[in-house]
């Protein structure tokens, strides 16, 4: 994770927050691209070796 906006693993366009599970173990945002030929729903997950070394 990073602070720039996630974009589509396939398309490369932007995508919007539809769950946030970061509160949570799994440190998990729900995310889905934006565009409406796409529509791709993926996970956003932590780091481990970042969420370790905190």
């Amino acid at each position: 994770m990073n602070d720039q906006p996630f974009t589509c693993p396939h398309c490369g366009a932007r995508c919007e927050e539809i769950a946030d599970f970061f509160h949570t173990n799994a440190k998990l945002f729900v995310q889905q691209c934006l565009n409406t030929n796409c529509g791709f729903i993926c996970g956003e997950e932590e780091d481990e070796m970042f969420l370790n070394n905190l």
